[in-house]
């Protein structure tokens, strides 16, 4: 068997031209990831998930160097065997199929626009903050309030002023229903943020902070039913402030009654302010949640089967001799 010179190998057409499309393919990968990283989605990435990219970018162009300058000692004849040729190819390989599978997921990322789908979920996550502690501090009025009465109902003999009282009392424990529900919901969402959940469809994972985000969008459409008609449930508290029935019978003096039902005004007046916002915010977490969940699901799958294809170049190291 005939054997060839490292350059008689390289001078035979078939493996240059091979090796030339082996150099466009890196030259376009490269120029694909130059452009990813000038997208939105790539910005919007983790440190972390940044920092790869760049690292297979540079794996791609050191190892193409690399094998250029071995084949250009083989051409010269400066290289008396194929070993460290094939050494740099098999290199050079590694770090395209790194970047092409990189690339390819990125690809998949911007396709499926999730990077905005996100945004809008977490700004949306983002909003409970604000209100959270306003729902907290309503949770204590009703509370404060619901003791109050309390008192009063076991401190008077009187069936009418038991009912009006007891009304009242019935109200606001509806009304804590959605108000603890909406407090426990915006407080059990962990702010996972962008940058972590675009880092985890990169890696075709669904991580589990992510499904219990949306997960809570199933429960944040009664939460957000119940905000809404806070108005017409708490309702019935306010005949102790009407005084259609004198409750004075209840209570230790004026003072007292007249206290309770400042508060009860008090309490009206937030549920008007706060409860249809809430309720517009949360019935829009539930929407989001639906449609970010199924993007985010399909975006996953999709990377999961990305799979980059296999060149002629691939067989090379093997048609080296």
């Amino acid at each position: 068997m005939v054997t060839r010179t490292p350059q008689e190998v390289m001078e035979d057409r078939k493996i240059a031209v091979i090796l030339d499309d082996l150099l466009e393919t890196c030259i376009d990968s490269l120029s694909d990831a130059k452009k990813i990283t000038n997208g939105s989605t790539f910005k919007a990435l983790d440190s972390d998930s940044k920092s790869k990219f760049n690292k297979c970018q540079d794996s791609v162009l050191t190892a193409t160097e690399a094998t250029e300058k071995e084949r250009d000692n083989c051409l010269s004849g400066k290289s008396k065997d194929l070993n460290k040729m094939k050494s740099c190819l098999n290199k050079q390989l590694d770090a395209l199929d790194n970047m092409e599978e990189f690339n390819g997921r990125m690809q998949v990322l911007e396709d499926a626009a999730l990077e905005a789908k996100l945004i809008a979920f977490f700004a949306v996550v983002g909003q409970f903050q604000g209100y959270l502690g306003e729902l907290k501090t309503l949770e204590k009025k009703f509370n404060d309030a619901a003791k109050k009465i309390e008192k009063a109902i076991k401190a008077c003999r009187d069936a009418k002023i038991k009912g009006v009282l007891g009304a009242g009392l019935g109200a606001i424990g509806l009304c804590l229903v959605p108000v603890g529900g909406g407090i426990a919901l915006g407080g059990g969402i962990a702010l996972a943020g962008i940058e972590f959940a675009l880092g985890c469809a990169l890696k075709g994972n669904e991580e589990t902070t992510l499904k219990k985000a949306w997960n809570y969008g199933s429960t944040a459409g009664a939460v957000a039913d119940g905000l809404g008609k806070m108005p017409k449930t708490f309702a019935p508290a306010m005949l102790i402030v009407t005084g259609a029935v004198d409750l004075r019978e209840a209570f230790l003096n004026e003072k007292e009654l007249a206290t309770l039902q400042k508060e009860l005004k008090g309490i009206q007046a937030d549920i008007k302010r706060l409860g249809p916002k809430v309720s517009k915010l949360y019935a829009e977490f539930q929407k989001l949640a639906t449609s970010t969940a199924a993007a985010y699901k399909k975006a996953v799958a999709g990377v999961k089967s990305f799979k980059p294809s296999k060149g002629a170049y691939h067989r090379l190291p093997s048609l080296l001799k």
